[in-house]
């Protein structure tokens, strides 16, 4: 469609092309490595993942919306809701902090309710691989 953007990252930067005619269009630093990008459904907005937190960011004006903070390292995230929830999976030191030496590392999945910047949900599991999706069409109570 016209108009539409495509993002890339590399390391912690983030760059937004137009994705019709190819022109770049702007970067923005972030404060840790990028591992997830995705656009909101209105199309000006992203959900910028980094190892340390989510951020919602305002693309025309490269403000930062929301950030969803994260006690742990994301790894892989997933938006659901037509944009309104995103799920990330990562890994968490309980029982002390880092370095890893100090406590007990596990696997953890959050779920944010992006225009309110709410935790709903965190699981949390001793083994397996991390992933992330989602396709729910309302929201929980």
């Amino acid at each position: 469609r016209s108009g539409a953007l495509v993002a890339g990252a590399i390391m912690d930067a983030l760059y937004v092309w137009n994705g019709m005619s190819g022109n770049f269009l702007t970067w923005m630093s972030m404060k840790a490595a990028i591992v997830a990008l995705a656009f909101l459904p209105d199309g000006g907005r992203i959900v910028v993942v980094t190892t340390l937190a989510a951020v919602v960011w305002d693309i025309p004006s490269g403000r930062s919306l929301r950030v969803l903070e994260n006690s742990g390292r994301m790894l892989r995230a997933r938006l659901a809701t037509a944009g309104r929830i995103v799920a990330a999976c990562g890994l968490s030191l309980l029982q002390g902090g880092w370095p890893m030496s100090q406590g007990t590392l596990r696997l953890r999945t959050s779920v944010w309710d992006i225009l309110t910047g709410r935790l709903l949900h965190t699981e949390f599991a001793d083994g397996g691989a991390t992933e992330a999706s989602g396709s729910a069409t309302t929201l929980p109570e």
